[in-house]
């Protein structure tokens, strides 16, 4: 028996590894100024997305909402009303409020990158 890294056959790892590069690779590119950017992109269309995202919102949530007028139940009363809840238009209203909600964050971030420009 011999002892580890003997002569008795090639040792685990020697001449696996390859030879570490003589030149250092290059630095990351610098990210570009965002003193060009567009303020169509950066500001009126989160604006007319919070706008479109708050009308889907309304008219989803007036859809999820259904009041049903049903012959009267108790005596001496027209109408009973009923109010029904339907899930999936109430969940797309909560859906655009979240799209409104982003693009409220997205519009005071374009403002703000505006406004630290000038």
């Amino acid at each position: 028996m011999t002892a580890p890294g003997g002569s008795d056959g090639p040792s685990i790892g020697a001449g696996v590894l390859p030879e570490a590069p003589t030149t250092s690779p290059a630095p990351p590119a610098a990210p570009a100024a965002t003193g060009g950017t567009n303020p169509v992109r950066s500001i009126v269309v989160p604006g007319l997305l919070t706008v479109l995202f708050l009308a889907l919102a309304v008219f989803c949530g007036r859809r999820g909402i259904v009041t049903d007028t049903w012959p009267a139940f108790l005596p001496g009363a027209d109408s009973t009303a009923i109010t029904r809840y339907v899930g999936p238009w109430l969940t797309a209203a909560a859906l655009a409020l979240l799209g409104a909600g982003l693009s409220v964050l997205a519009l005071i971030r374009g403002l703000r990158a505006r406004g630290s420009r000038a």
